[in-house]
């Protein structure tokens, strides 16, 4: 007797979504315990790798199942170019990714937002929520909405919605292990992370008067993130790592692995890889691409 080819299709779903959870409790991610504090109030080098090891079928559209490299371009990710791409445009990041929630566009994939996080630098803002229950809708009807939410969110993190009434959400198991691994036990969850995973805030449930509470811990969280990555960044000072500047003044953290002619190959405090055409950089930077030239160049000998 044949198979219906729907309950064929149904079985290689449920073999590709249990091989992504086999891959996800494999892959050295950080623990969930791990805090930015770390101990004695001393960071820890985090590894460079995050949660974009893995991509999802239901967030990606693919039924590969396969680890991403740390240098992997996000969906949509246009190519450099000497008139644009690279780091520094972002024009085309994550840009089918994003889902008007309230006022806020949130990113719906845990992959785009924590590549996105990587690419930027910025901490990630992550809403784990369920809307259907009555402290999720308090959330939104409340804490969301605000202007003051809007621009904090806006302007300091990369802000992921996890939405359990949202039954592809609910069902996957991508998702599912992702929200144990964040250690979620109630909607809604607020975290704050740094690009890697590593925690910096959690706000647990929520009633309509945690508003102004809640909003005096997010901006708390602003200034500890911070002071997380610097502290981080003097770590990896010894690699080589330096602030590299745009022309329109995007600043990125990262060390140089090559310099052609005119092409920069460069790796970012979280790991990703990029090339970007030297004319695209400030004065500053082009002035000590070229001092580290002349540096390297052979002395001349003497025509005495």
């Amino acid at each position: 007797m044949r198979t219906p080819c729907h309950a064929v299709l149904k079985t290689l779903q449920t073999a590709s979504l249990r091989g992504a959870v086999l891959l996800l409790s494999s892959c050295t991610l950080l623990p969930s315990h791990r805090h930015a504090d770390g101990d004695k109030g001393k960071p820890d080098l985090p590894a460079s790798r995050g949660w974009g090891l893995l991509t999802d079928p239901k967030v990606t559209g693919s039924a590969s199942i396969s680890p991403m490299a740390p240098g992997a371009a996000a969906s949509g990710m246009a190519p450099a170019s000497a008139e644009g791409g690279g780091l520094f445009d972002f024009s085309s990041v994550t840009a089918n990714s994003t889902q008007s929630t309230s006022r806020i566009q949130w990113i719906r994939s845990a992959m785009d937002a924590t590549e996105q996080a990587r690419r930027t630098g910025k901490p990630l803002l992550i809403l784990v929520n369920n809307r259907n229950s009555p402290p999720g809708q308090s959330i939104e009807s409340t804490l969301v909405l605000q202007p003051e939410f809007k621009k904090l969110t806006e302007e300091n993190y990369v802000p992921l919605y996890m939405d359990f009434s949202d039954k592809a959400t609910a069902d996957s198991d991508f998702y599912q292990a992702f929200k144990d691994r964040l250690n979620v036990r109630g909607y809604p969850t607020v975290l704050v992370t740094l690009p890697d995973g590593v925690e910096v805030m959690r706000l647990s449930g929520y009633k309509n008067e945690n508003e102004v509470a809640y909003m005096l811990k997010l901006r708390e969280s602003v200034a500890s993130s911070q002071r997380a990555i610097e502290a981080r960044r003097k770590r990896l000072l010894p690699g080589g790592y330096r602030a590299w500047t745009d022309k329109k003044g995007v600043v990125v953290y990262a060390k140089l692995d090559k310099a052609d002619a005119n092409m920069l190959h460069l790796t970012t405090e979280w790991g990703t890889t990029f090339t970007t055409f030297t004319n695209r950089l400030s004065a500053e930077d082009q002035a000590w691409i070229e001092s580290e030239r002349a540096k390297r160049q052979p002395a001349q000998p003497d025509a005495s």
